[in-house]
């Protein structure tokens, strides 16, 4: 019983300083597969769940999402700025401002940026 014990509270400890190191991120949290879709311009939907997202502290934070094989009939790469273009799991009830852009051989990138309230 005594070495149950003891292994339950050795274990106990390694995982309170696992979190403990974690949370020493600046109080960031980094999430790396979070889900994410766009339209292209044809109107197919891309969706990956690779998109990484960063929240602060206050509750701001970042989302990346990058895409392949993206249509792009222009030929040219082009960037959409928008407000209130986003939306993400990590950041419930907040609306981000985004930036978009696309290369002209099909490589996209999708970033959203929350602001707390």
């Amino acid at each position: 019983m005594k070495k149950v014990s003891i292994l339950f509270t050795a274990a106990f400890a390694a995982m309170t300083l696992m979190a403990s190191w974690t949370a020493m991120n600046n109080g960031a949290v980094v999430i790396n597969d979070e889900w994410c879709g766009v339209y292209d311009p044809d109107g197919n939907f891309h969706q990956i769940d690779a998109a990484k997202t960063v929240v602060t502290k206050n509750s701001s934070g970042i989302m990346s999402c990058k895409f392949d094989g993206f249509s792009n009939s222009t030929g040219k790469a082009y960037v959409q700025k928008g407000e209130a273009g986003c939306w993400s799991y990590s950041f419930p009830g907040q609306w981000a401002d985004y930036t978009f852009v696309v290369s002209a051989s099909g490589q996209a990138t999708l970033t959203c940026r929350f602001k707390a309230d």
